[in-house]
């Protein structure tokens, strides 16, 4: 499967750029407006991976682009403001209480104040990436946008539906998490080559890397504790969401899953979910790193196999 690396060693080469991404961001959100001043401080919480800003800045790299410049700082700036936005969103969503160890939004300060910081944050990075006068980067990343939110309605309307399937889940995963990993790869990518080509390889490498990275997710909610992930862990199960070990459990077993969360990660542990469903997260990788053969040889490349191998790797 090619490379592996830690989180520190994929992203230690950029960290310098990053560190101008998040000046960017700073920049972005900032308010004297009451209410506002005291919600902001509360963002840099959710600035874990950065895995959207790295792999902008990775693609804009490998294409030939200075990921230093101005618009791959606004651009990644963008992205991961989308991001954290939907992660705000998300924790009421899911009544979650706690995210990279610290308490949410709205455990700290409500449902209200939560959902209106989301918003505050998507239309300031709208706003930040109209700053580049690019109308097709306008028109990608809401487009992403709105895939992201229509992966996570089908999500949401799909609570409690057992007999959820492996295509259909794969079809919510490919909305709520890669879309906006596509939009990076091929927005990045696009400062520096127009080579269709190209463009589509990075598209196909950042969906499958998408998959991926949400496999693995499911199954440390599924499987670890919320001290060893650092946020709210079990939540997908006690709010009636199936997941992909679940599915290849109950498909291995024929019978339908424990309703019990506890019950319900035995279940998936005596199927053999949790594996099952890591070795489709690992072909996936394989798919991403294959997708990559059209690119030549170039540090960035290496890192964006690195990506590729941590998204399975992880712990948190």
């Amino acid at each position: 499967m090619g490379f592996s690396a830690t989180p520190s060693e994929a992203l230690g080469a950029l960290e310098p750029l990053l560190g101008a991404v998040r000046q960017e961001m700073d920049r972005a959100i900032q308010s004297e407006r009451p209410g506002l001043q005291e919600l902001i401080p509360s963002v840099a919480h959710f600035r874990g991976k950065m895995l959207r800003p790295a792999l902008t800045l990775t693609c804009a790299e490998v294409c030939g682009a200075d990921p230093g410049s101005e618009a791959a700082r606004v651009l990644s700036a963008t992205v991961e403001l989308i991001h954290i936005s939907t992660l705000v969103h998300d924790d009421v969503l899911d009544e979650a209480d706690l995210r990279r160890n610290t308490p949410t939004i709205n455990a700290l300060r409500g449902n209200e104040a939560a959902v209106i910081l989301g918003d505050w944050l998507i239309a300031s990075s709208f706003r930040l990436v109209a700053s580049l006068g690019r109308p097709d980067f306008d028109l990608a990343l809401g487009e992403a946008t709105r895939l992201v939110c229509a992966g996570e309605i089908h999500q949401l309307v799909k609570r409690g539906d057992d007999q959820l399937g492996v295509n259909e889940y794969l079809d919510i995963v490919s909305g709520k998490t890669s879309a906006l990993l596509v939009a990076c790869a091929r927005l990045g990518g696009s400062l520096g080559t127009s080579k269709v080509g190209v463009l589509d390889a990075l598209e196909t490498y950042a969906n499958h890397l998408g998959i991926a990275f949400q496999i693995q997710d499911d199954i440390l909610d599924a499987e670890s504790s919320s001290e060893k992930i650092g946020k709210s862990a079990g939540r997908d199960a006690a709010l009636g969401k199936l997941t992909l070990p679940g599915i290849l459990a109950r498909e291995a077993s024929g019978i339908n899953l424990p309703l019990n969360v506890e019950s319900r990660r035995e279940f998936i542990v005596e199927y053999g979910g949790f594996q099952k469903a890591h070795d489709f997260a690992c072909d996936h990788v394989e798919c991403a790193i294959k997708a990559l053969k059209i690119l030549d040889d170039h540090p960035a490349r290496d890192r964006l196999i690195m990506f590729a191998n941590q998204s399975v790797q992880r712990k948190a």
